[in-house]
């Protein structure tokens, strides 16, 4: 994430004529509307700054040109399911759901760890995580935290992860054209503890998945709870001074009594192609949280827990110096405190008493509408289908924009914050994770120029 002294970040729109359109988003397909209304409103466009691009795990990857890649297609809103979604019994601030590991590496199909000793590139992967989790059943375990990463593609796509034997998600969670790319992705398991990956037709890549931690049915107060920031914290920008150097690492200290954050990580102004990797504790793990090229600013949301010493360490492993831009989402912190919330990934209950699965696709502009450049586009009417979200943990993709910029995404401020949600180049298709604090009652969307479309899809809510 940059702040607003970066190229790719937010700068004040220039005035521009206005399209207003007001669009009604189904909270619930096939189920008559009560109190879930979707929203979209006053999109505009406008030009603006520089953006991200992905490069290379721990070699630089293909330089081929990127061919048009689509997300996937679907209705605006998911169809709803019978009956109610599941609810926990557990009383609040019993504690954490959250469970951080060493980075596992479950998945290199470039060498053939977790394929049978296969390697080579894949359109399609299954990964478990039993025995992976301390010996927890896995139909305990309601959900993973992975890094995944794309590398050397065939052709442009978009990668969806769900639990195995299930029907695929709609969802783009890593958007990549030729080059490599990483994300975090917080998915569900299935009974047995499976995980599929899935590359859009025509693809394939290799694939690369590390374990975070995961999310467990049963809060306990030896557990991390998630605690969001309800701004982005600045916690550290390179820009100030020289940049981090190629095998050097930027080093930060968390605020008592975290044990960990959801950072938001910006690499801008790179020398060179690359990758950061983002770690707690003595041991760097062999992992890409961010990639990124010459002239092509990149944005990564991590997760990283923390040994006693409360540092984080952010290794920049290219061949040349980049800039690093940190800010703080969330706070991962041990216990019960009073603000602590927990993952529901299971699906919504409006307040209607309707209910319908995550992920749970809320906008799609595809062929309609563009992504604004002033407060205006977005979800409204939040608290109606998530009644008892405190945050959302949404999925968002750009379509197709005109010039290199970046996307907002955000709740409850006048102004915008001064951090990029992601960052994109021209006639490409990107996808970022995001966590947004819901404050107010809105999701709020905005571009810095490029006319792109776009789809927000909410993968979870913390409550």
């Amino acid at each position: 994430m940059a702040d607003a002294t970066n190229r790719a970040a937010p700068v004040p729109p220039s005035p521009h004529r206005r399209r207003r359109f007001t669009k009604v988003v189904a909270a619930l397909v096939c189920v008559a509307i009560a109190a879930a209304v979707v929203a979209i409103v006053a999109l505009r466009d406008d030009g603006g700054p520089s953006s991200a691009a992905a490069t290379t795990v721990a070699s630089v990857a293909s330089t081929t040109a990127p061919t048009t890649s689509l997300a996937p297609a679907t209705t605006v809103a998911p169809p709803s399911t019978a009956g109610v979604a599941p609810t926990t019994s557990v009383p609040i601030n019993a504690g954490g759901d959250f469970v951080a590991v060493a980075p596992t590496r479950l998945i290199d199909t470039r060498t053939g760890v977790g394929t049978g000793g296969r390697s080579g590139k894949s359109s399609s992967v299954t990964t478990s995580i039993v025995g992976l989790t301390g010996g927890m059943p896995a139909g305990l375990v309601k959900a993973v935290a992975l890094n995944v990463t794309i590398a050397e593609a065939t052709q442009a796509g978009y990668l969806t992860v769900s639990a195995a034997g299930t029907r695929p998600v709609d969802v783009s969670q890593i958007a990549f054209v030729s080059a490599t790319a990483s994300s975090l992705i917080v998915t569900r398991a299935n009974p047995e503890g499976l995980i599929e990956l899935r590359l859009s037709d025509g693809a394939s890549s290799h694939l690369i998945v590390d374990l975070l931690g995961y999310f467990v049915a049963d809060r306990s107060p030896q557990n991390l709870s998630i605690v969001p920031e309800a701004q982005p914290v600045a916690l550290a920008d390179s820009r100030a001074g020289a940049p981090v150097a190629a095998g050097k690492t930027l080093d930060l200290t968390l605020a008592a009594p975290q044990s960990g954050a959801i950072l938001g990580i910006t690499a801008t102004g790179a020398q060179g192609a690359g990758y950061l990797t983002v770690y707690g504790g003595a041991r760097r793990p062999d992992t890409s949280a961010v990639n990124f090229a010459v002239g092509h600013d990149a944005t990564a949301v991590s997760i990283v827990a923390t040994s006693a010493d409360r540092a984080v360490h952010i290794y920049n492993g290219s061949s040349a110096g980049v800039h690093i831009v940190v800010f703080q989402i969330a706070r991962l912190v041990a216990g019960a405190p009073a603000d602590g919330l927990a993952l529901n990934i299971e699906g919504t209950v409006a307040q209607d008493g309707r209910s319908a699965p995550f992920p749970f696709r809320t906008v799609d502009t595809r062929g309609s509408f563009t992504c604004p450049t002033n407060p205006g586009g977005g979800v409204s009417s939040v608290s109606s289908i998530f009644p008892k979200a405190k945050a959302l943990l949404v999925s968002i993709t750009v379509v197709n924009p005109s010039v290199a910029s970046y996307l907002i995404a955000y709740t409850g401020s006048a102004q915008p914050p001064s951090v990029a949600t992601l960052n994109y180049d021209a006639g490409e298709v990107r996808s970022n994770i995001a966590l947004i604090p819901v404050s107010g009652d809105r999701v709020t969307i905005l571009c810095g120029g490029g006319n792109p479309e776009y789809i927000l899809d909410v993968l979870a809510t913390l409550e």
